[in-house]
Formats: C-alpha cells, structure tokens, sequence
C-alpha cells in the first residue's frame, strides 16, 4: 500500500486497528464489524463513513449511538445508489481542479466482463475495474512463430479479438497455424530498416522479441532499426525482452545488450515496460535423459543459485505488460522468476524426485562446458553464461509476476513433473 502512495499502513487484528492513534476522518470499508473500533480511534468532531461490508455483518449489533460515537461527531454513510448527474460532476470538477490521481486499476474491453470479475475476486486485485465498449488497441508481436513469441500471441488472442493482433514473422511460410487462425501475418527483417516500417503501420503497440543472436553488434543494430521505424508510425508504446544477465561485469557474451536495452530506451519518449526473464526451465525437459545418463548436472556456476521461469508464464506476464496502461506508463523492468531460485545440488533432488533417477551435481569447468557442447553451435556462448553464474548473476527473485498476472507463477517441481515424459 505504500507503494501506491499511502503515507501509513496499520495492522488490523481480529477487527481492531493496532495504533493509539486517531483521525480526523475514516473511511470504515470492513462495516458493522468494526465501525466501534474506528470511533475510538477518532478526535472529537470527526466523520466515520461507513460504505463497505467487507466483513459480511450487515447490521450494527449492540451499538448504543450515545456511548458508541465518539464524543460530538458524526457516523455517515454512502451508497451508491444515492447519486445523481449533479453530484457526478461536481465530483468530476473536484478531480480535475485538484488533480486527483482516480483511475481504474484496469481496463476491460466488453468482450471480456468474466476475466474484470475474476480480476475483481482475486485477492490481488486494488481498486475497480471500467470496462468499455471500445475496441482495445492493435497489438503486434515480433517473433511471432517462435517458442516466447507463438506463446505471447495465444495470450493476447485470451484477452483480446485475434482482428487487434498482428504477427510479425520473418517467414510466412513458417506461419501455417497463426494463418489458419485467422491472424494478420506481416513479414520483417530486423536488419532491414524499411520492412520494419512497412510493417509497423497502424500498430499502437508493439511486443518486442529480439531475435536470437549473440552478436552485440546485431542485437543493438536491430534495436535501433526497431526503435526507429517505431518513432516514424509513432507508435507509442513498447514491451520489451530482457535478460537476467545484464550486469556490468557480466562475462556473457550478450550481456552488453541487456545492458543497452533499459538505457535505451530510457532516453525515448515512449510508453514502456520491460520483461527481464530469469533462465527459461523448458530446456531443462529434453535435458534430463542426457543428465540421466550422466547422473548429474555440470553447470559449472558452483555453490550459487540460478533463477528459473517458464516459457508460458513469460508470455503470459509480457502479454498482460501489453495491456495494461499503467505498467506500459511505468517505463520499468520487471522482472520474471519463479518463487524461489535452485542451487544445482537442489536442483537435482527435484529432477531425481521428478525421474526415478538419481541425479546429483559433477560441475564441470567452464572451458569443458564449452567444449562439450560445441558441436550445438553455441557451447561457448553458453559457457559465458554460466561463468557469469557462478558469479552470482542468474539469480535474483522477484514477485513482480504475481502482481502483473495476479497469480504466482508455476513452481520447478510442477513444471518439471508435467512435462517430462519417460
């Protein structure tokens, strides 16, 4: 609460304020349940409005006005069916002569009244929701065919029609099933300035997924072609991809990007929110056999604990970023983890729980790491990697996920256990 702007928070307890101190005024939204509590904590000539009934009594029960109410002042009350145009606009003129910060917390095209409820219900949830009968925003999503990207459009298309979507791919013939479902398909080419934009046009808001590369000098260029054709649509605004790895000091090899990206973007005047995702836990499925086999994991990060997320709670968080005004107006990097990180000796006692197998921990160097999975094309890009890991620099821990999507994400041990398939 104080995140949002609240001077002070106050514990209740079993219906009564833990303070000695008193108000001027108290908006009671608990009710008949606790409205004696909060006269004692009133000056003389203060207001109680009662306007809730959160704690489901409906009736004042034993109230005696006269011992109950604060010396000389008033209990009052609002209800909402006792407004009128009038007092609508005053109200309206007081927000606006005195700038008042009222918003909603979110907003809801008409299509989707069930999720504003269960938004609504949930214990995340702050404030009221608007839903409107306006169209929401055209959306565009860069990778579009990939694993983050494919996952980030099925999200959007739970929220939002699949006519405010477009995908952006870089071949459509590898788009078959986005076509076939009725998506707009528009094609691009991050090192081609003109086809970004040709394809930006009409867009109000772009996910951006940056191709995989290791090259710096690719990533950035790609980047500032990106940057570019979305100030000439005047798009206004952008999420964007990142990486847990993006420290100073980092010895992986991208890590300059991710780096880049959040000073980047900080000098534009966009609208933007930026997804740092922790290391994605989906490889770690076609990777068991080969641990079983080896009867262990040979990170070689050491005795330090590696962050984790899932492909789908990432597309999840970075499509509900897309939507959402407000994370959009924050200009910030949240970043995407599971609950809790893993040491590798913790991480093999989930997998051999999960397997049958025991897996335990053979750290290999970083050199033979690189060397062992060189014949993949990118042993020593990974192998930078984990030098940084055993750095400290693949954990972190953040709730920032709960609070986009108003659930925790999906934890290792069900993950791994849902997935894998002897």
């Amino acid at each position: 609460m104080l995140d949002v702007g609240y001077d002070e928070a106050i514990i209740d307890q079993d219906g009564e304020l833990q303070t000695d101190k008193k108000f001027d005024k108290i908006l009671e939204l608990i009710g008949p349940k606790t409205i004696k509590n909060s006269f004692k904590h009133l000056i003389e000539g203060g207001i109680v409005c009662s306007t809730g009934q959160l704690g489901n009594q409906w009736y004042l029960d034993k109230f005696n006005p006269i011992i109950d109410i604060a010396a000389n002042s008033y209990l009052t009350s609002f209800y909402s069916g006792n407004v009128n145009e009038e007092k609508i606009n005053h109200m309206l003129d007081y927000v606006k002569k005195y700038d008042v910060d009222a918003k909603p917390e979110r907003v809801f095209d008409l299509k989707h009244v069930a999720d504003a409820h269960r938004y609504l219900e949930n214990s995340r949830s702050f404030g009221k929701v608007v839903v409107v009968e306006d169209e929401i925003m055209k959306i565009a999503v860069t990778g579009a065919t990939g694993h983050l990207g494919s996952r980030v459009v099925a999200h959007l298309q739970k929220k939002i029609d699949t006519k405010d979507i477009v995908a952006l791919v870089h071949n459509k013939n590898h788009a078959t099933a986005l076509i076939n479902e009725g998506l707009e398909i528009r094609e691009i080419d991050f090192q081609k300035r003109e086809s970004l934009e040709k394809a930006f046009v009409g867009i109000d808001t772009l996910v951006y997924v940056a191709s995989k590369t290791y090259s710096v000098f690719d990533r950035v260029g790609e980047l500032e072609n990106v940057l570019a054709a979305v100030k000439k649509n005047e798009i206004k605004n952008l999420v964007a991809m990142s990486f847990i790895a993006d420290q100073e000091d980092n010895p992986f090899v991208i890590s300059p990007f991710y780096g880049y990206l959040p000073r980047r973007l900080a000098g534009t005047d966009l609208n933007y929110a930026i997804a740092k995702n922790s290391l994605y836990a989906d490889p770690l499925v076609p990777y068991l056999p080969e641990l079983i086999e080896r009867k262990g994991l040979i990170y070689p990060v050491g005795k330090q604990a590696m962050s984790f997320i899932t492909l789908e709670d990432s597309a999840e968080a970075m499509a509900t970023m897309a939507l959402n005004e407000d994370v959009l107006k924050s200009r910030r990097t949240y970043l995407l983890t599971q609950s809790r990180s893993y040491t590798m000796p913790e991480l093999g006692k989930i997998m051999t729980k999960v397997t049958g197998h025991e897996i335990g921990y053979h750290p290999v160097s970083v050199e033979e790491f690189g060397k062992i999975y060189a014949a993949e094309g990118d042993g020593a890009e990974l192998a930078s990697m984990y030098k940084g890991g055993a750095m400290g620099y693949l954990h972190g821990l953040s709730d920032d996920f709960a609070h986009l999507t108003g659930h925790e994400p999906e934890a290792m041990e069900h993950f791994l256990t849902r997935s894998y398939h002897e």
